[in-house]
């Protein structure tokens, strides 16, 4: 098993695509069906036009967001914010397996609560933001996650 990187490593910039999300206005939050990661090498990024939780079920590989490389391994998840530039790689000659949550929490939450501003997740994005939380560092919050 390949040992994580203590510290994020950055690399250039990469090209991009928007790839636009669509949700249910009455109940804007989407579970995906699971998603084969390959070993194809990283060459763009694309970001959305929401957020996404991803849970890795199995495999492990790198995580290109905004320039950050996030390694990640099986029951990890990935927060990757409202057009932030991402993409994956498994490690080479393997796939990785996820799932992706879509979801608009603004929508989610109102009219329940009147101030919209609980809902900015403004903070969890930029270059000082990790990204990716380890199942071995945080078990509990990756198994919990795994459950939705």
């Amino acid at each position: 098993m390949q040992r994580r990187a203590k510290t994020m490593q950055f690399q250039p910039k990469y090209p991009y695509s928007y790839l636009k999300i669509n949700l249910d206005n009455k109940f804007p939050f989407h579970i995906s069906e699971p998603y084969v990661q390959m070993d194809k090498t990283i060459t763009h990024l694309h970001f959305h036009n929401y957020p996404e939780l991803g849970i890795c079920l199995e495999g492990s590989g790198v995580f290109v967001v905004e320039g950050k490389i996030l390694p990640f391994q099986g029951g990890d998840i990935i927060y990757i914010a409202r057009n932030e530039r991402h993409l994956a790689q498994s490690l080479q000659g393997t796939v990785s397996r996820w799932h992706w949550i879509y979801f608009d929490l603004e929508k989610l939450l109102y009219p329940a609560l009147m101030d919209s501003g609980i809902a900015d997740l403004s903070h969890l994005s930029g270059r000082q933001f990790k990204n990716l939380i380890s199942s071995g560092e945080y078990p509990e919050l990756c198994s919990s996650v795994r459950k939705i």
